[in-house]
């Protein structure tokens, strides 16, 4: 009898202890349906998301949507007026082009430049080619008209010929002379200061070596050209960037809960002008979407 009293009280009192346990969880609201709702309530203002422009200002000439409408992820949701921007754009892409035109001449001129200089090279090699000969030629007939005179001087001393024959050798040979000194002058003038080695096409040619480098300094102003331009793209990069953050975009799926700016106003950058209701599920545990609280 003992026993099963003692069992019949312990049962009592276990039955005693759910029940009073029910009633707390009921009292504080800490059963699993209500620690969910908890949750769900403490987290709305985390769901709702301010939206603005990133590091644009200006005037709002587009308000897309409306209160309580459906959005996706990259709706539209507002445009900011872009006439300064585009305006912009179209300098910018208008000098690129003229820079573009300035680096194909001087790309074009280089080449021709180079060409040109060869051309001269040879031009001139084929030229001190034929005034080394006319040099040599002019040596020869000097060297023929120093015989003659010699002859006719020794012909004179025996009485063999008359004055006037050797004052007409005398004659030739200063004029022989003097073709050779203005061959001379003109070989030196077509070797522009180069030593005449005698091999023609391993001569240095000062003026070609100058028109080269003519040449060659026109690749740094190409390239000081090109510098401008890639200046010149990564503004352009800029300002497409600032054009495209123009256009408001939803970040997320969501629903506009409140449209804060409105048509023809001034908007300035990071101030939120929608606020979003994010679709977004916080939980694993309870899927709100799922269970249709959200």
């Amino acid at each position: 009898m003992d026993v099963r009293k003692k069992t019949i009280k312990i049962g009592i009192l276990f039955i005693a202890m759910l029940f009073i346990g029910g009633l707390i969880l009921m009292y504080k609201g800490n059963d699993a349906v209500a620690l969910a709702v908890e949750k769900k309530e403490g987290i709305l203002t985390a769901e709702q998301v301010k939206v603005s422009f990133d590091s644009v200002s200006g005037r709002l000439v587009n308000e897309a949507v409306k209160e309580a409408q459906e959005v996706r992820k990259g709706d539209v949701l507002m445009v900011l007026d872009s006439t300064d921007v585009d305006l912009s754009i179209a300098k910018t892409e208008a000098q690129i082009a003229q820079l573009e035109a300035q680096i194909r001449a001087g790309e074009s001129g280089i080449g021709l430049g180079y060409a040109k200089a060869s051309t001269d090279e040879q031009q001139s090699f084929r030229q001190i080619d034929q005034q080394r000969a006319a040099l040599n030629s002019a040596q020869s007939t000097y060297a023929n008209q120093q015989l003659d005179f010699n002859r006719k001087a020794a012909l004179l001393a025996s009485g063999a010929i008359a004055q006037s024959e050797l004052d007409n050798a005398q004659t030739s040979l200063d004029v022989a002379a003097a073709n050779v000194r203005a061959q001379q002058e003109q070989l030196s003038r077509l070797l522009g200061g180069a030593a005449d080695t005698g091999d023609t096409d391993s001569m240095a040619l000062p003026t070609i070596v100058n028109e080269r480098q003519e040449t060659a300094n026109k690749t740094h102003d190409v390239e000081a050209l090109r510098q401008q331009k890639r200046q010149l793209e990564v503004g352009l990069k800029e300002l497409q960037v600032k054009k495209d953050r123009l256009t408001l975009r939803a970040p997320e799926d969501g629903r506009v809960l409140k449209v804060i700016a409105k048509q023809g106003e001034m908007i300035s950058p990071s101030v939120p002008v929608i606020l979003l209701e994010s679709k977004r599920c916080y939980y694993e545990r309870v899927n709100w979407c799922k269970l249709g609280f959200g």
